[in-house]
């Protein structure tokens, strides 16, 4: 019972620095829409980065509610949602370089 215990209390403690680090690119992202203005292409960048970071906060939400067997499989978690805040920092790099360097 005691290594159940311990594996919930990973997978919740894993869920939660997902939370944290999606949490904090979205901060990010937002800072940068006040930058964004009329650079086109860095809008667009930016688009995409929110709809990744919803993504993902519905792919956590609906993991917190599937089966034990599921939420255990890290490596799907790594895919998934790894590839995806993987995808969102790519994309925050390149509106700060857009927004930056046409500044």
């Amino acid at each position: 019972m005691q290594k159940v215990d311990h594996a919930k209390e990973a997978q919740q403690n894993k869920f939660l620095k997902l939370k944290v680090i999606i949490d904090s690119l979205e901060n990010n992202a937002k800072k940068l829409s006040n930058d964004v203005e009329v650079n086109s292409a860095a809008s667009s960048f930016l688009d995409r980065a929110f709809n990744l970071i919803e993504d993902v906060r519905s792919d956590l939400k609906d993991l917190e509610y599937a089966p034990t067997t599921l939420r255990d499989y890290s490596k799907y978690i790594d895919l998934t949602i790894g590839n995806k805040i993987e995808s969102i920092k790519e994309m925050l790099i390149k509106v700060e370089r857009l927004i930056y360097t046409s500044s």
